[in-house]
């Protein structure tokens, strides 16, 4: 080939241009072979972490194919990031390198393609083309390579630190435990927990809060309901669950949980309290619940206890059933309308209130524009508001999941 490696390096800078990483990006996150790992792309802050991995990784790629110049140091500190996070939820190396290959080959081939159709349009000669493909193809290789040893890496490293610190193991049989369903001997574990399986328990979940965080807001609970012990591990990448054990939770110690979370301004899910190895699983599965619960409110309450919104947790089991029911119940006001939404906001607050008085304060109304809307409700519903009272509270707390 004739030219410098300058010439060289123009020809594919302007073909490496026309690579669309964004829709790269788009295909890779839906392709089942990228995600073929213990991972649950359906969690937001999984997937939002992923997607930025991905993107980061496109991007520099195509900066690094361009010009063949060495990245700066924080060109992998994405997914470095994303790898350590992999590795506190206990995905192995194995996992994560097969998520990476499987999106390196599918940009691989993506921006391979890209190049040889630029150059096909360009009219360069056939050798140059070559040359220049050739060129293409080494500088990803190295690029692939150079970002497989950086996660596999912070991901070792992320073991290893876990492991001096006993969080692995802990998490690794706090899972053991959820994921059976036979019984555990809590005696076997307790040298890994140091937590009683056999005693009550409550389970917290902490969303969005810093490790340091955390780790002050366990202290706190531990210190205000004298708890014996705690437990606390990572649950996905935005959430950790704390569990706190007592001979006897008393009311007062449950509310002095809510009171401590409150003051301390986190977003937390609290379970009721439950006793031994079951116990623990279905605290654990209570949180789950309001979190799924809260996602569908769309609540700007923080903290929430599963005995407020146990119904509605019930009835996400069968999701599809509830919308039919809370539509059949509120027919001509199972709508989308603003108008509609501001009935049952008054319906729902004259139930839960139980006067017209505390409908008012609470909806900041005049009685009178409550009582007026009420009657309007009856006209529309077509049958007293004293009839299918039980199941049209209902429904409006189910529809108010599916508000947002």
């Amino acid at each position: 080939m004739e030219g410098t490696d300058a010439d060289l390096d123009a020809i594919l800078t302007t073909a490496v241009e026309e690579w669309d990483t964004s829709a790269l990006l788009a295909r890779v996150e839906d392709d089942k072979q990228v995600l073929a790992s213990p991972l649950n792309p359906t969690e937001p802050g999984l997937r939002a972490l992923m997607r930025s991995s991905l993107d980061n990784n496109f991007r520099w790629a195509k900066e690094y194919v361009s010009h063949g110049r060495p990245l700066p140091e924080d060109a992998y500190f994405i997914p470095r990031e994303w790898a350590r996070t992999l590795a506190e939820m206990g995905v192995s190396a194995d996992a994560l390198l097969s998520t990476v290959r499987a999106s390196s080959m599918t940009a691989w081939n993506d921006l391979y393609a890209s190049v040889d159709a630029a150059l096909s349009r360009s009219g360069l000669p056939a050798d140059t083309q070559r040359a220049v493909l050739t060129a293409c193809f080494d500088r990803t290789l190295r690029f692939w390579n150079e970002l497989l040893g950086e996660v596999s890496y912070a991901h070792q490293h992320q073991v290893d630190r876990m492991r001096r610190s006993g969080a692995q193991a802990r998490s690794e049989a706090v899972r053991s435990v959820l994921d059976s369903e036979g019984p555990v001997d809590g005696k076997d574990l307790y040298p890994v927990l140091r937590y009683d399986l056999t005693s009550e328990h409550v389970a917290v979940l902490l969303a969005n809060v810093s490790e340091d965080g955390v780790q002050q807001v366990s202290n706190r609970l531990k210190s205000v309901t004298a708890a014996s012990a705690t437990l606390l591990v990572r649950e996905g990448v935005e959430a950790s669950i704390l569990w706190l054990s007592h001979q006897e939770w008393s009311s007062t110690r449950l509310e002095a949980i809510a009171r401590e979370l409150e003051s301390a301004g986190v977003v937390a899910m609290v379970s009721e309290a439950s006793s031994g190895l079951e116990g623990f699983r279905a605290t654990y599965r209570q949180v789950i619940r309001i979190a799924a619960v809260r996602r569908h409110l769309g609540t700007a309450r923080k903290v929430v206890v599963f005995g407020d919104v146990r119904l509605e947790a019930l009835l996400l089991d069968n999701p599809d059933e509830a919308k039919r029911f809370a539509a059949a119940e509120l027919g001509a006001l199972d709508s989308a309308s603003a108008a509609d939404a501001r009935l049952r906001e008054t319906l729902l607050a004259w139930y839960e209130g139980g006067s017209l008085v505390t409908a008012a304060n609470r909806l900041h109304l005049h009685e009178h524009t409550v009582r007026n809307r009420l009657q309007r409700i009856e006209e529309a519903l077509g049958h007293p508001l004293t009839e299918r009272r039980l199941e049209l509270h209902l429904a409006l707390r189910l529809h108010r999941l599916w508000a947002d």
